[in-house]
């Protein structure tokens, strides 16, 4: 449900009707790759998986203890695809939502996802650290920047490029798109009367602590326009008043899900969606907000049971 809902979301937002502009009808298969971008000046090395669609036969891939179906290095489908860029929640990693960027794959979007430094499986140190905040859109700006310049990726289509975010990834899609982080109003909304909220944990606030410091987000993007918003159990949204998100206008859908412990619907989602300058689509999930995860193996589960769900659910 959820990945024919993040499908038709997308083909919804962008521009056209048919999502790609190759053979009508056709049907894809899942390709995938990766690729390594890197930034001397910045200093930012990324790990990206990219999915596209091809028509060799699929086969099992297991990829960082996920198990993925792809045509791994296969030849692409002819035709111009819209682009999405994926930026994964907490404490993810490229393959986290592997088969819903598998699913836009087959249904003719590229899909880009990257491994958030410091934001990871392999490396969580970063978590509740405003300085990833605003380090995360840059890791996806670097990724927009990479994607439309590889000659190896020359069948996306630069005029239709959306950004699928999921819990703090739906903070750096907003980022990206124009919002500025208004960390002030972070501190404001802890320290009100009876608030119960992770992102007010005594870590948590001891971390934001040095986000009066930051500048305002600054980003090397190419000369493209950000089509469409995608935004799943969004995080972090006593960051976004109706000042800091005024300069988000693309099409916008945001998942509530109603379930979901850590990023409250009433304290994130629905507070994104009233503060939009251009008011969004919200679809109010009744699933829970694990579902939005891909399977993975048991030990994994059993090392960080929120890194995925288990492979027979």
């Amino acid at each position: 449900l959820l990945l024919m809902c993040f499908t038709l979301a997308l083909i919804l937002a962008l521009p056209e009707s048919s999502p790609a502009l190759g053979s009508q009808n056709e049907i894809y298969t899942a390709g995938f790759r990766t690729m390594t971008l890197w930034d001397e000046q910045k200093d930012i090395r990324l790990e990206v998986g990219i999915w596209y669609p091809a028509h060799r036969a699929e086969s099992p891939l297991n990829l960082q203890d996920w198990s993925l179906s792809v045509a791994r290095n296969a030849k692409e489908a002819s035709g111009i695809f819209p682009l999405v860029l994926l930026s994964h929640d907490a404490g993810g990693g490229m393959a986290t939502y592997h088969d819903t960027a598998s699913e836009l794959a087959r249904q003719g979007f590229v899909v880009a996802a990257p491994t958030h430094n410091l934001d990871s499986f392999a490396d969580s140190s970063g978590v509740y650290k405003p300085g990833r905040i605003l380090d995360r859109p840059q890791e996806l700006a670097l990724v927009l920047s990479g994607t439309l310049g590889a000659d190896s990726l020359s069948f996306i289509d630069h005029t239709r490029i959306a950004v699928l975010g999921i819990g703090t990834g739906a903070a750096t899609a907003l980022t990206l798109a124009g919002g500025i982080p208004d960390f002030a109003a972070y501190l404001a909304y802890c320290a009100g009367p009876g608030i119960d909220e992770p992102y007010c944990s005594p870590l948590a606030q001891q971390r934001m602590n040095a986000a009066s410091y930051l500048p305002e987000p600054n980003f090397d993007l190419p000369q493209v326009r950000i089509s469409a918003l995608v935004l799943a159990a969004p995080a972090y949204g006593m960051f976004f008043t109706r000042e800091s998100l005024a300069a988000v206008k693309q099409p916008t859908l945001i998942f509530a899900v109603k379930t979901d412990s850590l990023n409250k619907a009433a304290s994130h989602a629905e507070l994104i969606a009233r503060n939009l300058p251009v008011r969004p689509e919200v679809i109010r999930l009744k699933e829970d907000a694990a579902d939005l995860l891909a399977p993975c193996a048991d030990y994994v589960i059993d090392f960080d049971g929120l890194a995925c769900l288990p492979l027979d659910e």
